[in-house]
């Protein structure tokens, strides 16, 4: 028996390039080839892209994969699972349909004055270390850098400016497409690529008890990217790219987001399933793929391909009046989540959704946590109403 271990990852710098609105179809698939191997098992995990401040994910589809969630974390993906297989190639995949957001922040609009809630689980997350050593805020020497940049700052967007602009300005871009590495390897070697830098960057932050992580992402055009926000409390995530900050020092890439990637992931370090719910196992970085197989014999290989095409957005006939809540595709279903709870709310917990003639689709019940999976037809035109109010959302469901 043996069992063989491979993944694919890159971490790159790329030209920073955009269409405001863009939304693209993207097909992300692996290819596996037998190559003449006797495999008793494989598996394939994938990511899932998910709404966030940088798109809006309108429909994903993952044909006979498991849908699985990363645990103390928002990323999502699909693991594929084949036993004894006798196929020479597979193929597998994952179709997701988004709309790409800019991001320009107003630093004007921001109250530094609101503090943390440290007893979160979320500042709890993006405040300490990463399994693996990536982010390190208790580092020696992130401790005194931090200490230093600290007394030469003025308040947290400030100091996070700072540390932005050391790290561009005293790392190297180096060792590209090696992986998200330990921050005390980093630091030795002197710098790494647009993923690696941003761990030494998020460590300086945390360092500090300011929450920050990395966003990781792909293209449709087949290239990778990572880069690092932090968070403001009462105010949200602020991105901040220090490697094409490195590559355009005269550049603006702190608060501003305005490029077609399709975010996959936050953060690293995270603890993923291979095989069922047991067999689980700590990655650097899940960007693209990873697969196993168990076999005897041959020389199994994948390849990854990825595509994207610009397709016209879901039509949105009324928009609802609440911007507390969230409604979208999600593999045949409406999504609804609520993103702020407050006691004006509560009645509106209560969903409903009917078809155009009011026929019932979903009868009112109470929303579970803050999430909402409403199992619909996969196309179609629904009403969504919350709770008495009056409000409703009609919104068009594409396949």
């Amino acid at each position: 028996m043996m069992k063989k271990l491979t993944f694919f990852l890159s971490i790159l710098i790329i030209g920073l390039s955009a269409k405001a609105q863009y939304t693209e179809r993207v097909t992300d698939n692996v290819m596996f080839r037998r190559n003449g191997a006797s495999i008793s098992r494989l598996s394939i995990l994938i990511p899932i892209p998910q709404t966030n401040q940088y798109q809006t994910v309108h429909n994903v589809a993952y044909e006979g994969g498991v849908y699985c969630e990363v645990d103390n974390s928002d990323d999502r993906y699909a693991r594929f699972q084949f036993n004894n297989v006798s196929d020479d190639n597979i193929m597998v995949g994952v179709r997701t349909e988004l709309t790409h957001h800019s991001i320009n922040v107003d630093f004007s609009q921001i109250d530094e004055s609101i503090s943390y809630d440290m007893t979160s689980e979320e500042y709890r997350l993006y405040t300490g270390s990463t399994a693996g050593g990536y982010v390190d805020p208790d580092n020696p020497v992130i401790r005194s850098l931090a200490d230093n940049i600290w007394n030469s700052s003025e308040g947290i967007v400030n100091f996070a400016y700072n540390c932005y602009d050391y790290v561009a300005e005293n790392y190297t871009f180096l060792n590209p497409n090696t992986g998200i590495h330990p921050l005390s390897q980093i630091l030795a070697d002197g710098g790494g690529d647009a993923g690696n830098l941003s761990s030494i960057l998020i460590s300086l932050l945390r360092c500090k008890g300011i929450p920050s992580r990395h966003v990781v992402a792909i293209y449709s055009n087949g290239e990778k990217h990572v880069w690092a926000e932090f968070k403001i409390e009462g105010y949200g995530w602020i991105p901040m790219d220090v490697c094409y900050h490195q590559s355009d020092p005269y550049g603006n890439y702190f608060g501003r987001y305005n490029t077609d990637a399709i975010v996959v992931g936050y953060d690293v370090g995270h603890t993923y399933s291979r095989w069922g719910s047991t067999d689980t196992f700590v990655m650097d970085i899940l960007q693209t793929y990873f697969w196993w197989w168990w076999g005897n014999g041959g020389e199994s290989s994948v390849e990854w391909q990825i595509s994207g095409e610009e397709i016209d957005p879901p039509t949105v006939v009324e928009e609802f009046d609440h911007n507390e809540w969230n409604i979208y595709q999600f593999n045949g279903n409406i999504v609804i989540e609520l993103s702020e709870c407050t006691d004006n709310l509560s009645e509106e917990r209560t969903i409903s959704v009917f078809d155009l003639l009011g026929r019932p689709i979903v009868l009112p019940r109470k929303m579970q946590n803050n999430r909402e999976v409403v199992s619909v037809p996969s196309t179609g035109v629904y009403l969504i109403k919350m709770g008495r109010t009056k409000t409703i959302k009609i919104f068009v469901l594409k396949q």
